[in-house]
C-alpha cells in the first residue's frame, strides 16, 4: 500500500498524465479496501479519506475517480466513513445535478443519402 500512498501524495493534479495516473491510484485503494476488509485497511482508508478531505474535489474527474473509490472505501471501512461524508456527499450530489448534453438519433426511421 505504500507505493500507491506515494503516488498519491506525489502527483501534481494539474499535469493530465498525473491526474489520470492518481485518479488509477485511487481507484486501486478502493479496490483493495474492498478486498482486504475493514481490520486490514482502517488504518490506511482512514488517512487516505482524511487527505481526500483536505485536497479539493472541485474537478472534472470527481466522478470519474472520486466517486466510485470513495463507494468502496465506505464499503470497507463501514461506520468509520461516517466522519467523511459531508466532505463527499456535496461534490457527488453536484456532479449528479449536472446537465449532461446528450441527443439521441433514431438511425432506423432515418432516411440514409440516395435510399429510401
Amino acid at each position: 500500500m505504500s507505493g500507491i500512498l506515494g503516488i498519491l501524495a506525489s502527483c501534481n493534479t494539474m499535469d493530465e498524465d498525473q491526474y489520470h495516473l492518481r485518479g488509477k491510484a485511487l481507484q486501486c485503494v478502493g479496490l483493495i479496501g474492498s478486498a482486504v476488509g475493514k481490520e486490514a485497511f482502517r488504518e490506511d482508508g482512514l488517512r487516505i479519506m482524511q487527505d481526500l478531505r483536505k485536497a479539493s474535489v472541485e474537478d472534472d474527474g470527481y466522478y470519474e475517480y472520486h466517486a466510485p473509490a470513495c463507494a468502496r472505501i465506505c464499503t470497507a471501512l463501514e461506520e468509520d466513513f461516517l466522519p467523511f461524508l459531508p466532505a463527499v456527499i456535496p461534490p457527488l450530489i453536484q456532479t449528479l445535478a449536472e446537465k449532461i448534453d446528450l441527443s439521441i438519433t433514431d438511425v432506423v426511421n432515418e432516411e440514409v443519402d440516395g435510399e429510401e
